[in-house]
């Protein structure tokens, strides 16, 4: 009794989700996946390598304007993201939501592929349609290793190098005169405007 129930569940499980991935991973002519994106998704390094080396273009994209980077990512199958990087693919590639690839990384908690994007000077401050850095991703998702490599990646890049002397303008003499001159003109022209 137990057996046939064990092969009930397993059974409908599978049915569950053969059509998921059915739906995924579909033919060429449906929803744009190449087979370059399959092979990035299901983690086949070979076929990846070969499709490159035959059309060495990676960043076809599918509907959702997902480019194979952004579903190596997403499968975490860091060789092929540094495979893909290494053809020249768009490393600040947004998708339709205006996902880059490291928002992808800080979504699915990838804090080493998130290492080799910030290697490839992959742009840590881009927002997505919702406003969001990966750093918010990150944080809302709870990743705490990609919040800190992004927190550390933005405190060495934001602040000024050994020895260099950064110009604030709001502190410095010139923003000041141009500061005194532009509220000298608000001045004269509401006088203007009450006249």
């Amino acid at each position: 009794m137990i057996q046939k129930q064990l092969l009930l569940c397993s059974t409908l499980f599978l049915t569950t989700l053969i059509p998921f991935n059915i739906f995924c991973m579909r033919g060429r002519g449906d929803y744009g996946r190449s087979p370059l994106y399959k092979a990035a998704w299901i983690g086949n390094i070979q076929e990846v390598m070969r499709l490159l080396e035959n059309d060495p273009k990676p960043d076809k994209r599918d509907g959702d304007k997902n480019t194979p980077l952004h579903l190596a990512i997403n499968a975490g199958y860091k060789p092929i993201a540094e495979l893909l990087l290494e053809y020249g693919a768009n490393k600040d590639a947004q998708n339709a939501d205006g996902n880059t690839p490291l928002h992808s990384a800080a979504r699915w908690n990838r804090d080493s592929i998130a290492t080799l994007l910030l290697e490839a000077d992959a742009d840590y401050k881009r927002q997505n349609r919702l406003n969001e850095r990966p750093l918010d991703v990150a944080k809302e998702f709870g990743h705490e290793e990609v919040v800190t490599l992004l927190d550390d990646e933005a405190e060495q890049i934001d602040e000024p190098m050994e020895g260099s002397t950064m110009i604030f303008p709001h502190h410095s003499e010139e923003a000041t005169a141009i500061r005194m001159m532009l509220e000298r003109a608000a001045r004269e022209e509401a006088i203007a405007t009450q006249s």
